[in-house]
């Protein structure tokens, strides 16, 4: 949840990694996994959703 709250703040990929002190290719396969798990084409649309759900 930490990375969709920091896609939702308009994070790049680098203050996104830097902020959770993990590569910037750690962060893009953890936001695949996410993006693949929510059943979601795109960072827009997996923040809708976990917005929509309340989750973040």
């Amino acid at each position: 949840m930490e990375i969709l709250k920091l896609v939702a703040q308009n994070r790049s990929d680098k203050e996104i990694a830097q902020t959770l002190q993990i590569s910037v290719n750690t962060m893009r396969n953890h936001m695949q996994n996410i993006l693949r798990k929510l059943k979601v084409c795109n960072r827009e649309a997996a923040v809708w959703l976990a917005n929509h759900l309340r989750w973040i």
